[in-house]
């Protein structure tokens, strides 16, 4: 039978990897979308080059290209929301494993009461806020692709 602290020892270190997990994917998404942003705007340069074919294939695929780098945003905002929600759940979920550990004896029940780390609103709204901040980058990249803008 597993004891209750290393149960409780466990349930500590998959908090602390969903945490990880959540931070990875901010970093992620940020690496990642740096990445198309600027492959987007060399793209874009090297289709406006001064030779006169490159320009006739520019104007041809800056849109498709447009498009292919919004969805590919998308795509990687998706994705990291995903992950964030998974990490999310699982941190809440063994929160709750944490806090069964700490039921007491049945001769103590009424004047224990269980004291934990608070997953603190703060906690919540930080990466509620994260999320938003990645939805308005997705959509902004969308409103602002380089193709767009600078194959006017």
């Amino acid at each position: 039978m597993i004891s209750d602290e290393k149960r409780y020892e466990f349930s500590g270190q998959m908090q602390i990897a969903a945490n990880e997990r959540m931070t990875d994917a901010l970093k992620i998404y940020v690496q990642t979308l740096a990445g198309i942003v600027g492959g987007s705007i060399w793209l874009t340069l090297q289709l406006q080059s001064s030779a006169p074919s490159a320009k006739v294939l520019g104007e041809q695929a800056a849109l498709s290209f447009g498009t292919m780098a919004g969805l590919l945003v998308t795509y990687l905002y998706l994705t990291c929301v995903v992950i964030i929600i998974r990490s999310m759940r699982a941190h809440d979920k063994y929160k709750k494993i944490e806090l069964s550990l700490c039921e007491p004896p049945a001769h103590e029940a009424q004047q224990f009461k269980p004291h934990l780390a608070p997953r603190v609103k703060f906690y919540i709204q930080v990466e509620m806020f994260i999320l938003l901040v990645m939805s308005s980058i997705t959509v902004a990249f969308w409103m602002f692709n380089p193709f767009w803008i600078l194959g006017k």
